[in-house]
């Protein structure tokens, strides 16, 4: 699985065939999905293809239901797939099929603790989730967030600083020195918020022209209040 697109295990028991099976031939158009009966053929070692799709995926599409649950096999592959997660990258995409989330939660508490879609939407709307799912996360793995986060520590750390200059100097030149030296810091803060801008203009329209969609780009928003609401403080 290696053309490009974003790569996506269909999780599934063969029993709810009827369900995955339309789901795929919505998905695999778009993305590349490893789904049991197109990459596994006559002659291959079943454990080692579906180890293979897990360890070469970058999203794992879970359908929950009373069959997965009841499965020793389907479980093996949930646990693959939360192998790959980490506190930065999120894996799991959950669809519930004929199963509640109290009766997900019954078995595995921590995976009823995702936001999850049921298969009663309807095939669009869970793709359209997929999308959604896959867009936003791409974009918090290509925003380079930490750098600027630390940006607005360091100008946290100056603020404070100057406070404490102001109020040793009691005097004005030492409040202006001290206000100088804040607006300088929030220059440099713009100019990384700027060059955030430009970079995700470029990755947005690429996922845009891939997914045909536009995904908002929530971090520089919000990044971009925050910076105006601290120069709005600093005036």
């Amino acid at each position: 699985m290696s053309n490009g697109r974003i790569r996506i295990f269909l999780s599934h028991a063969w029993e709810d065939k009827s369900f995955v099976e339309p789901l795929y031939q919505a998905l695999k158009d778009e993305f590349d999905v490893w789904y049991d009966k197109a990459r596994i053929t006559l002659g291959d070692s079943i454990y080692e293809k579906i180890s293979e799709g897990i360890r070469e995926c970058d999203f794992g599409v879970v359908v929950f239901s009373p069959n997965f649950l009841r499965k020793n096999w389907t479980q093996e592959e949930l646990n693959g797939l939360k192998a790959l997660q980490t506190e930065k990258r999120k894996v799991i995409l959950p669809v519930l099929h004929d199963l509640t989330i109290d009766e997900l939660k019954a078995k595995w508490p921590i995976e009823a603790g995702k936001l999850a879609i049921s298969s009663s939407e309807g095939i669009p709307t869970i793709v359209q989730a997929i999308r959604s799912a896959v867009g936003a996360d791409r974009q918090n793995k290509d925003f380079d967030k930490d750098a600027l986060e630390k940006a607005f520590g360091d100008f946290k750390s100056a603020k404070q600083l100057a406070k404490i200059n102001e109020n040793l100097s009691r005097d004005r030149a030492g409040a202006v020195k001290a206000h100088a030296a804040a607006i300088a810091l929030l220059a440099l803060i713009k100019q990384r918020v700027d060059e955030l801008a430009e970079g995700s203009t470029v990755m947005t329209a690429s996922l845009n022209s891939r997914h045909g969609q536009q995904l908002p780009n929530r971090q520089l928003v919000a990044l971009r209040a925050k910076y105006h609401r601290v120069h709005q403080s600093n005036l």
